[in-house]
């Protein structure tokens, strides 16, 4: 994955790659949530 920043205020985008978007059967405009779990890791949800 590529982290890219996309405005002088930090705002960022991750691309993530299609394999795992097509096994999420994710869509364009799904509402994802980042989180860190307890050993610190960032964690990518769907978020119902």
């Amino acid at each position: 994955m590529k982290l890219q920043i996309t405005d002088p205020h930090g705002q960022a985008k991750i691309t993530v790659p299609k394999k795992f978007v097509q096994a999420k059967e994710w869509e364009d405009g799904q509402d994802l949530e980042f989180k860190i779990n307890n050993k610190g890791n960032l964690e990518l949800e769907e978020n119902n």
